[in-house]
């Protein structure tokens, strides 16, 4: 925790806090900036320089993250928040600005390296103190540009958004490459694949009354950042391979049956990583399944199934009986 009267730069590495050319901790400057405790921490940890810097998530021992360090962060974020705590630094209070009354904010962070592996994308949800509401993380596959990554970032916080019947928006990003594409600076051509999902992007934030799409300093926009970081670039969906080869059409046999679950497409798209489409194909398999039982209770009819008959028969598996 920073002290109070501390002016802190948050790009702060490890080794601004070394002594130049050494391996040792330049204590005066690590307790004008932290307080006693994590000072004290600071100060006796071994220092391997050999290592090379990189960013960590701090609330999980091995440094990578968890859902569950996820709702660790939203309680802390929550305290830190309070009217009750006074160990933020004014410096920091000043970076992320509440938004007016009556409106949400929605900061977009994202992690691209190349087009050869998955980026990831987040968004965080706070309301007027502060208070986090949610947050959310996923991925996108074969993203061949930082461009095309931060527009894909803001579609999936819109959608997002627009998922969950929230308004009364203000997006928040630090995306410099999208912010030029969307205000087209210095004659800047976006390539056709950033127009399409511009156009999805217009399209979406027409069904959200109240909404602005703010830029700010990437200081101001960390904690979306660092979520990005944290999804992992190999696989989209985190399925293992068992889950994987079974879910594939490669193992399927050459005649499906109509009720196998690798016809359906929320299945499927889950399986490409394409969480947002996957989630509006189970919503609307779901709907019709409540559509339909709306009609049986109005017809006073009995469920009936299609391709099971219904016996009084008990079997034993591996997996209990049935």
């Amino acid at each position: 925790m920073y002290r109070m009267d501390a002016q802190v730069d948050l790009t702060l590495m490890v080794p601004d806090l070394l002594i130049p050319n050494s391996n040792l901790w330049e204590a005066s400057k690590i307790r004008s900036l932290f307080v006693e405790e994590n000072a004290n921490t600071i100060l006796n940890m071994t220092v391997e320089r050999h290592k090379p810097a990189a960013l960590m998530w701090g609330l999980t021992s091995h440094g990578a993250y968890s859902s569950q360090s996820g709702y660790k962060l939203t309680e802390t974020l929550t305290s830190l928040n309070s009217s009750h705590h006074h160990g933020l630094p004014s410096v920091e209070k000043m970076l992320w600005k509440t938004p007016p009354p009556g409106m949400l904010k929605c900061n977009i962070g994202v992690s691209w390296v190349s087009g050869s592996v998955n980026c990831g994308v987040s968004w965080i949800t706070r309301d007027t103190r502060g208070k986090v509401l949610m947050h959310s993380r996923r991925s996108y596959s074969m993203v061949q540009s930082r461009e095309e990554a931060e527009l894909y970032a803001i579609l999936w916080a819109v959608e997002s958004m627009q998922t969950l019947r929230l308004d009364n928006i203000i997006f928040e990003t630090s995306f410099t490459h999208a912010r030029r594409c969307l205000y087209r600076w210095d004659g800047q051509v976006c390539a056709p694949e950033s127009y399409r999902i511009l156009n999805i992007i217009n399209s979406k934030l027409q069904l959200i009354s109240v909404w602005s799409l703010d830029y700010v300093l990437p200081a101001s926009n960390s904690i979306a950042s660092r979520i990005a970081l944290t999804y992992p670039q190999k696989n989209a969906v985190d399925l293992v391979p068992p889950i994987t080869k079974i879910n594939s059409f490669d193992t399927a046999p050459a005649t499906l049956l109509a009720s196998d679950s690798r016809l359906r497409p929320d299945r499927y798209a889950l399986g490409q990583g394409d969480l947002s489409k996957a989630g509006s194909e189970k919503h609307s398999l779901e709907e019709r399944q409540r559509a339909e039982n709306r009609t049986r209770e109005t017809k006073n009819q009995k469920f009936t199934p299609r391709w099971f008959d219904l016996t009084d028969e008990i079997t034993s598996t591996p997996w209990g009986r049935y």
